[in-house]
């Protein structure tokens, strides 16, 4: 008798455009989502996140809002003429 091969279920939402340039990215390879999916899961359950595998603290997702922010016109971000003023403004935080 043969034993049937159980396979848990993942789903995630993502934007169009990012899956589609993942698959075409992916294509380039042989692989498909599902796999690399699968390859990155397993990975991830055998040997832990990668060391350069990172979630952003609390002051980096300000200063991440805060260029997005400025990038769609909602703040206004100063800016510098410098390296000199821009080390200077940074010395001073």
């Amino acid at each position: 008798m043969t034993k049937a091969i159980s396979n848990a279920r993942i789903e995630a939402r993502i934007d169009p455009k990012i899956k589609s340039k993942a698959q075409d990215e992916l294509s380039k390879h042989g692989m498909t989502i599902s796999e690399y999916v699968r390859a990155t899961i397993t990975t991830v359950a055998t040997q832990g996140l990668p060391k350069d595998f990172g979630v952003p603290n609390a002051e980096v997702m300000r200063s991440l809002y805060e260029v997005a922010d400025d990038q769609n016109g909602k703040a206004k971000m100063e800016g510098f003429t410098s390296v000199e003023s821009l080390m200077d403004d940074l010395d001073n935080d």
